[in-house]
């Protein structure tokens, strides 16, 4: 296991992390719409209270230091609509999983 990943093992709060994102293209669009820094989101579960506005510095910073084995690397997106297709992409999978495993249509009826 790597220090990095040791060290977010140890927060609790690694399951919290790998499930929110970090956006980090197109910030004119995404600061409209998510004006209080949410598309920092992982980071915000990291360090719930550093103030939303210097939460783009926290970033940056990280992403200067953190390895590239770093488990909040896998919260970065380019952008709100890659996150969307992901989404849609897990759910079809998940469904798919399932369906062979019978257990959709089991629970569907």
């Amino acid at each position: 296991m790597s220090s990095s990943t040791a060290i977010f093992a140890r927060t609790q709060l690694f399951s919290q992390i790998q499930d929110s994102v970090t956006i980090t293209n197109s910030p004119i669009l995404h600061e409209l719409l998510f004006p209080v820094g949410m598309r920092y989101h992982a980071l915000h579960h990291m360090m719930p209270g550093m103030p939303y506005h210097n939460l783009g510095h926290a970033h940056r910073r990280l992403m200067a230091e953190l390895g590239p084995d770093s488990p909040y690397r896998d919260t970065l997106y380019s952008s709100i609509f890659e996150v969307y297709h992901r989404i849609f992409v897990d759910i079809r999978a998940a469904k798919q999983s399932a369906a062979k495993a019978g257990e959709w249509g089991a629970r569907a009826g």
